[in-house]
């Protein structure tokens, strides 16, 4: 079983071929794993010379958009979204109006839509009132099996934990992971250099929001114990205001031997010039920062996960 890379009826003809079209619906294009997934799935689709459309559901945070950015310079006016708090009324007509308008192949739930979606869409979407397949997939290791209502012709799962959690499930799925494959550093001296960096001291990276999951927390208890060594800790990600009671309170107490860089685009840079990679989230899937990490042949140390053990 699998989806069929052509359909017969509702196609599109462009110069004579035959073009294969996916409407991603996603919760969110804040910076963060999933859209970071979705940045990936999108590339290979359009490789595969597919067109793709994305409707982004709720605007959560404007200001972090690393990912959003390069979906937008991607896909240009193909990226459907709202400005900030626009009713959920509006957001339904437009996503009915949306999947009307483009007749996709595949309607492609980037999250299970009882998570984020209003009943009146999802029945919407499931009453097929055009012909189309429909996908979905999950970022979210939490999700109660009891909790899932909708059964969709496919499951594309990111990692083997929902495989096995769904086999009983009487839906097709398939394992399609985040890929990595090794890259060049750059030149270590240089970076150091550029970011201003003691290269006398080791650096110690970690990567992403700041959450009670993410748990930086954590690494800053291990900096405070080392302030006596030439060890510096460094922390990439985004201080989301709506998590403003978690990282608050720790930048009131930060060791000085750690640095705040906030949301960046040219993390690779802190890969290839920074000695380790702290992995201290306690609430993953299939993490993308290690395997990120992993790709710039950086070291890693992180907590042991059954979730993600086959990585």
């Amino acid at each position: 079983y699998g989806i069929n890379k052509y359909r017969v009826l509702g196609h599109s003809f462009y110069g004579g071929s035959l073009i294969m079209k996916t409407l991603f619906i996603t919760p969110h294009l804040s910076t963060g794993g999933l859209p970071q997934y979705l940045v990936q799935q999108v590339e290979k689709k359009l490789a595969d010379g597919e067109e793709v459309w994305i409707v982004e559901w709720n605007n959560i945070a404007p200001v972090y958009r690393v990912q959003k950015d390069k979906l937008k310079e991607l896909l240009q006016d193909r990226l459907v979204d709202w400005p900030q708090g626009t009713g959920e009324s509006v957001k339904i007509a437009g996503a009915v109006s949306c999947i009307k308008t483009v007749a996709p192949d595949v309607v492609h739930l980037e999250e299970f839509p009882e998570g984020f979606l209003p009943k009146e869409l999802i029945n919407w979407i499931y009453d097929r009132v055009i012909s189309y397949r429909i996908i979905e997939t999950t970022h979210d290791s939490a999700f109660l099996l009891s909790k899932k209502s909708t059964r969709p012709d496919k499951f594309e799962f990111v990692s083997s934990f929902h495989k096995e959690l769904f086999k009983d499930f009487g839906v097709y799925i398939e394992v399609v992971p985040y890929e990595y494959e090794g890259k060049d550093r750059f030149v270590k001296e240089d970076l150091l250099k550029e970011l201003t960096l003691d290269p006398e001291c080791k650096h110690v990276l970690n990567v992403g929001l700041f959450t009670p999951g993410k748990n930086q927390g954590a690494a800053m208890e291990v900096a405070r114990k080392m302030l006596d060594e030439k060890v510096v800790f460094h922390f990439v990600g985004n201080q989301a205001g709506n998590f403003a009671d978690y990282w608050q309170p720790l930048m009131e107490k930060l060791p000085p031997n750690c640095v705040i860089w906030g949301e960046r685009q040219d993390v690779e840079k802190f890969y290839s010039c920074m000695d380790l990679l702290l992995f201290t989230s306690k609430s993953e899937l299939m993490p993308l920062v290690p395997i990120e990490a992993l790709e710039y042949n950086m070291p890693v140390l992180m907590y042991k996960d059954e979730k993600y053990s086959e990585r």
